[in-house]
């Protein structure tokens, strides 16, 4: 069983579960949220919940029936200052403070092979309709704080693109993709360093067959502590096996921090300018 929710108080996610409605056959399901809407479906002989909730989804917290899921995504506006029309995947977690929802130094289980489907589909897509788009990862941030499998599939920038139909048809066909497609649970990596928006971890998804859980950025390193990187590692769909750093995106005595820690569990060590399009 698989879930997809939005917020209702969010237009993109109301768009984007619009744009699902049409492309897949859902129903009234038996299931209740808070009495809130909940919708079922089938994808390939597979159940698939769709939740209309009140609250924000960074603030969700599963219900019961939830539990025996196995993917959660998350159907949502991104909202940025630069105000830049962006498609974003990521994982929601925190490395330190809850700033935004979920719980402090609490991970959630990052999708690696879901968030490179989505990324590759959006790019695809967003070039075939010319909408200029930016495609890119965030880095793991925000809530919810869950032990399940979960991804935030995004449109983003401001308003304007928060109500662009287009946009939410391909955020739609990203996450049909997903829930269409089989799933790895092989090698993964995690990413160190670098912005929000992780535009060397970006261009490795798109243009390798590297497979990318989480993403710690620049500005959260200099609070991480061993104990939430080692969860950080512990926490994805798959075998965690390399650490691939951002080596100018991150500070010298942090990056020092990253080696030995990532030595001590085993995990093979990478620069980002070190892998190419045959890896």
């Amino acid at each position: 069983m698989d879930a997809i929710i939005y917020s209702k108080k969010d237009p993109a996610g109301v768009n984007i579960a619009l744009k699902l409605r049409e492309k897949l056959r859902f129903e009234k399901s038996e299931f209740k949220y808070k009495e809130q809407r909940v919708e079922e479906s089938s994808v390939n002989n597979r159940l698939v919940l769709l939740l209309e909730i009140e609250e924000s989804i960074v603030n969700f917290r599963i219900p019961e029936y939830l539990e025996k899921v196995d993917t959660i995504i998350c159907a949502s506006k991104h909202a940025s200052q630069t105000g830049i029309p962006v498609l974003t995947t990521h994982t929601p977690g925190n490395f330190s403070t809850a700033d935004f929802g979920g719980d402090p130094e609490k991970i959630s289980i990052s999708n690696p092979y879901g968030m490179k489907i989505a990324l590759k589909k959006m790019h695809e897509l967003n070039n075939k309709f010319e909408k200029h788009y930016q495609v890119s990862y965030e880095v793991t941030h925000h809530g919810p704080t869950l032990e399940k499998t979960i991804m935030f599939i995004e449109v983003g920038g401001a308003y304007e693109q928060w109500i662009d139909i287009e946009a939410a048809d391909i955020a739609s066909q990203a996450i049909i993709e997903v829930l269409t497609s089989k799933i790895g649970k092989g090698e993964v990596s995690i990413g160190v360093g670098g912005g929000h928006y992780a535009p060397a971890f970006t261009k490795l998804a798109l243009e390798t067959n590297l497979v990318i859980g989480h993403i710690i950025p620049k500005y959260k390193l200099v609070e991480l502590k061993k104990e939430v990187f080692i969860k950080t590692v512990e926490s994805n769909l798959g075998t965690c096996e390399k650490i691939v750093i951002d080596w100018k995106g991150t500070p010298g005595r942090i990056r020092s921090d990253i080696i030995n820690w990532s030595r001590e569990l085993g995990l093979e060590i990478l620069r980002t300018s070190d892998i190419t399009a045959s890896q």
